[in-house]
């Protein structure tokens, strides 16, 4: 009988010596995916923020919490899950700010990620963390870095939002506030150079008053969202200019050391005469495309706010003017959708007339008017019930509508608006107008510095009422802060 040959193989040893080398190959590409899981599903970190651009001139502080108490929002349901951190400054007016605007992307992410009716297993995620820097002793920059994630999504979607202060009154400042001369070419210059050198892009133009940005000891970090000017896959590009390159351009330096204040006071209008007084403007019936920009450009330059209550069916079209008064600090309120009387409508209706309308500002700004005011200043007991929010009315009414009627000259209905402004407010008004005409922008124009000169600060409504200690509640009408 012939002898079968045996095999050169011993099966259990060959697997012996080959089950190592798989299970450790086995737990590297589990370690590869877990890592790129907990990146994808934690909040961002700076590195992060900058994957794949970190450099040696990366302008950011090693101390990215320089300043304010961290507070966490969180929510954890079968749907939907955020976690919020966010900076307790001890600041009443910057404090309002952030804690607002901490809300408003609460609200919007509600709106946008959680679906009407949840499938199964679905599952919405936001993670939200914040940043914030001092340059000099007299700002504060905050910057949220956020990331929402579904499982229908193949990355998260990244955000940047950044505010900067100042810490003297808490007034957020913009680039008109803090830079002068050719600063648009210079730091649109800087951009371009950086992103010719990091991705080779070179067409990419810039619109340097819309980007994010924050001031450190440092110098000023400008931050593109992705997508925008590089591929998606790079993240959120953040581009530093150190503070030697940025001096030159500055008007409001917080890198100076001087022992007069005033000559690094944001305010470029003159030193109050006497202790600040406080009051706010307030503009119905926009926006327009050429009062509102007119008025825009003069609370920009004498660092005022001030709210504007929209119809909602006149911001279609003009987003760009109500993002830039948003962006400068402004409050956008709601003056309906129509401007229809509420006398007459059902309590159905009424709601219906500002969530239309704050529908659409959860789609341009994502926020909710915070306060409203209800067309012609309607508040019977019916209206007041059925609008669930602070109805803003008045105590200084301009009539600017009616002066343009009876007097055809513009620049005399002008000054008898600004005449009326400022020889009848004190301490604590509401000043009522409209940015319908550009009247009323001359007229703004002409009194902001002479009410400034005064000792008037000019603010938005809410604002006016954070200062004077009033809380705003529902169902309530204000005619003023005294």
């Amino acid at each position: 009988m012939k002898r079968q040959k045996r095999s050169g193989y011993d099966i259990p040893s060959l697997i012996a010596v080959l089950i190592k080398p798989i299970a450790i190959l086995i737990i590297f590409v589990l370690m590869i995916v877990i890592a790129k899981a907990l990146k994808y599903h934690s909040p961002l970190s700076v590195s992060y923020v900058n994957d794949h651009i970190i450099t040696s001139e990366n302008m950011l502080p090693t101390d990215t919490k320089q300043a304010g108490s961290p507070k966490n929002l969180k929510s954890d349901e079968d749907n939907i899950y955020y976690s919020v951190n966010y900076p307790v400054i001890n600041n009443d007016a910057i404090d309002y700010v952030l804690k607002s605007d901490v809300q408003n992307i609460i609200d919007s992410y509600k709106k946008d990620y959680t679906p009407d009716k949840p499938k199964n297993k679905y599952r919405a995620d936001m993670t939200m963390d914040y940043e914030s820097y001092f340059a000099g002793n007299s700002v504060l920059s905050v910057m949220y870095y956020i990331q929402y994630y579904t499982p229908s999504d193949k990355k998260p979607l990244q955000k940047i939002h950044t505010h900067v202060f100042s810490l003297s009154d808490g007034s957020r400042l913009t680039y008109g506030n803090i830079f002068t001369g050719d600063y648009i070419e210079f730091l649109s210059q800087k951009i371009s150079d950086y992103l010719l050198e990091k991705f080779n892009i070179k067409n990419y133009k810039p619109d340097i008053n819309s980007l994010d940005f924050t001031l450190s000891d440092r110098g000023i970090t400008l931050y593109i969202e992705p997508g925008i000017a590089a591929n998606e896959k790079y993240g959120c590009i953040c581009i530093p200019v150190s503070a030697k390159e940025i001096e030159p351009y500055m008007s409001y330096n917080p890198y100076k050391i001087s022992e007069n204040p005033s000559e690094v006071s944001p305010l470029t209008s003159p030193e109050p005469s006497e202790p600040v007084k406080t009051i706010a403007f307030t503009f119905d019936d926009g926006p327009s495309t050429i009062a509102t920009e007119h008025i825009l450009n003069v609370l920009e330059q004498y660092n005022c706010h001030a709210t504007f209550f929209v119809v909602g069916n006149r911001l279609r079209g003009r987003e760009a003017t109500l993002k830039r008064a948003y962006s400068l600090g402004c409050e956008i309120g709601s003056h309906s959708f129509d401007h229809a009387s509420l006398d007459s409508k059902k309590a159905k209706e009424i709601k219906a007339e500002f969530s239309k309308t704050n529908d659409i500002l959860m789609d341009i700004l994502g926020i909710k008017a915070p306060v409203v005011r209800t067309p012609y200043g309607s508040h019977t007991k019916k209206v007041l019930k059925s609008v669930n929010y602070p109805v803003i009315l008045w105590s200084i009414d301009t009539l600017d509508w009616k002066t343009r009627t009876e007097i055809k000259n513009d620049k005399k209905v002008a000054r008898k608006t600004a005449s009326k402004i400022v020889n009848s407010v004190s301490d604590g008004d509401i000043v009522l107008m409209h940015d319908l005409y550009e009247e009323t922008a001359s007229a703004v124009e002409i009194a902001v510095p002479r009410l400034i000169k005064k000792g008037y600060r000019i603010v938005s409504v809410s604002e006016l009422m954070q200062y004077k200690g009033i809380k705003l509640k529902p169902h309530k009408e204000y005619y003023n802060a005294k």
